[in-house]
């Protein structure tokens, strides 16, 4: 379902089974989009609280792909990275960046999925595993993810990414295990028709001499 769709049908729900232009202005679709962002967020922080462990599936099915067609050269840090606000405006704030939950590199020949470092680094670096750990790993440090040098010459990423529902554009499919549609829908229609109608002053248009 596309973003502009949910909007519709919560509108369509405050107009008894129809939007009017009346039923419009009354319920703007911007209020709406407020309502149900709250809603949405709220509902994938939960998804997230709930599940067993934080690194397993359950929130992938609600991410949003980032193609990244350019790596930026190292840093001061010596290491290649990109800047997580050159991707999207912000992520869905969850504890230890789980809303970051894959990242692959886009070569043809062979992709390669990386993996979170959390730190690791120096630890791994005196461990004859070090060599066996062939694909790249990442950290996140500020806004930036970092990437170790098994990165090598890699020039793109796709990066999927646990956002707001901001972040989805009006015309945007919206992440598709939304079953509980039928929910946000009810509770946003349960939310705007408790929204006081807002104030309207009346310009009188009077002429100043």
């Amino acid at each position: 379902m596309k973003k502009y769709q949910l909007i519709e049908l919560v509108q369509n729900r405050l107009g008894g089974g129809s939007a009017s232009a009346d039923v419009k202005t009354k319920y703007r679709s911007g209020v709406i989009s407020l309502v149900l962002g709250n809603l949405f967020d709220d509902l994938i922080t939960r998804v997230f609280q709930n599940s067993e462990n934080p690194s397993k599936s359950d929130l992938d099915a609600y991410t949003k792909l980032y193609p990244i067609t350019s790596i930026s050269a190292a840093d001061a840090t010596g290491k290649k990275f990109v800047e997580i606000p050159m991707i999207t405006k912000k992520l869905l704030q969850l504890p230890n960046n789980n809303a970051i939950r894959q990242i692959w590199t886009t070569e043809s020949t062979p992709r390669k999925c990386l993996y979170r470092d959390m730190g690791m680094g120096s630890v791994y670096s005196l461990l004859e595993a070090n060599t066996y750990l062939t694909n790249p790993r990442y950290e996140v440090m500020g806004k930036n993810i970092y990437f170790d040098a098994n990165i090598g010459s890699a020039t793109g990423l796709t990066i999927y990414l646990v956002v707001p529902f901001s972040e989805y554009a009006d015309d945007e499919d919206l992440p598709a295990p939304l079953e509980n549609n039928e929910t946000i829908i009810q509770q946003a229609y349960q939310i705007m028709l408790n929204i006081p109608p807002e104030d309207k002053i009346e310009d009188d248009n009077l002429e100043q001499e």
